[in-house]
């Protein structure tokens, strides 16, 4: 008599080498090194994570979320890192960033089962609302940044324009 192994769960896409560092950029606008590619992917892990705490319906999330999300983790890391880790605190986290390593998971997930994952619909939505802002800082022409760490895009800035120069 043979025996068929056969799996109980689904694999984990984390196991693709699409969301491992091998100092290659692979997709546009991945981070440079491992510490920009680790933290970006921690960012998108969080958003992640607030995302699915907040409950559906997924269609509800807005751009606004997102950015949220990113300000909040870009804030923690800055103060986690600061004074213990000068040089991974020095690292800016982009919007592009997090956009590159979501589009990395979009690849492992479809490297693992795709649109039959459960949790497709709502990495998906998530990776469209990222681009999203990414499009959005693109056609604004601005990048903020919240003392070399990151910080979130704002559809509406142009009262603070002349600070930026004190």
């Amino acid at each position: 008599m043979h025996y068929r192994i056969v799996p109980i769960a689904t694999p984990d896409y984390e196991a693709s080498s699409w969301l491992q560092f091998t100092g290659r950029r692979l997709v546009d606008g991945d981070p440079f090194g491992s510490i920009g590619f680790v933290s970006a992917y921690q960012c998108l892990a969080a958003l992640t994570d607030h995302i699915i705490e907040t409950g559906g319906p997924w269609s509800s999330i807005e751009l606004q979320d997102v950015l949220d999300v990113y300000h909040d983790y870009c804030l923690w890391f800055q103060a986690t890192t600061a004074g213990v880790w000068e040089e991974r605190a020095s690292i800016p986290m982009t919007l592009e960033h997090l956009c590159a390593l979501s589009q990395r998971r979009m690849l492992a997930l479809e490297e693992f089962g795709g649109a039959n994952r459960e949790e497709y619909p709502v990495f998906s939505l998530i990776h469209r609302k990222i681009c999203e802002a990414v499009g959005l800082q693109e056609s604004t022409h601005r990048t903020y940044f919240i003392d070399g760490a990151c910080a979130p895009v704002q559809q509406d800035t142009s009262w603070q324009e002349p600070f930026r120069s004190l």
